[in-house]
């Protein structure tokens, strides 16, 4: 068997061994908590960063990063960064590897930001926001962090459970921008020792 194909087996019986149907509710409160907790364990550097979780509704969105426009222009430990969370992922949310795989993901993000100058946030926004391959790259190494992290098995786990919400559309964009779970199996070979 090659490897391919045995990637490709490994991800179909790890999406087969999910229980179909099935939803978690999760407070606001919850996530706070895991975000505080993850940024003590990996970014303690984020420690004085203001930080705010809040909701955000979108149709294809679950979770995602941002900052405050007015103080984007500020010195980076004066800005405000947001993690948004969706309440429908509140409502029916993955388990707590995957939500915690996802939030190293975020973290990343909030990382970076938080050490760009200005005129370097400025330039990135504006990459992240006209350039598709950009994108992909800037994912694939935010995901890469959460992989190194030790976070693959869980990193997978949301990555079903995202694909189960989305539509066609989004999910052929998801799947286009982020690590595969396939992709993810074939990481693990590749980086393992």
């Amino acid at each position: 068997m090659n490897l391919s194909l045995l990637v490709l087996f490994i991800s179909l019986l790890t999406m087969s061994l999910q229980v179909e149907g099935t939803c978690r509710s999760i407070s606001m409160d919850e996530v706070k908590n895991t975000i505080e907790n993850l940024k003590e364990l990996y970014y303690p550097q984020l420690h004085d960063i203001r930080l705010e979780v809040r909701n955000f509704k979108s149709k294809n969105y679950y979770l995602k990063t941002n900052i405050n426009v007015g103080t984007l222009l500020n010195k980076p430990e004066k800005r405000l960064y947001y993690i948004e969370i969706n309440p429908k992922l509140l409502a029916c949310a993955p388990t707590e590897k995957a939500l915690e795989a996802i939030l190293v993901h975020e973290l990343k993000h909030i990382e970076d930001m938080a050490t760009m100058r200005t005129g370097e946030l400025l330039a990135f926004l504006f990459k992240y926001g006209t350039n598709k391959k950009f994108i992909i790259r800037y994912e694939h190494e935010t995901d890469e962090k959460a992989l190194g992290l030790g976070h693959a098995e869980g990193l997978k786990e949301y990555r079903h459970w995202i694909y189960a919400q989305l539509s066609e559309k989004s999910l052929a964009k998801k799947r286009a921008t982020y690590y595969t779970p396939e992709e993810i199996d074939l990481w693990l070979i590749e980086h393992s020792h």
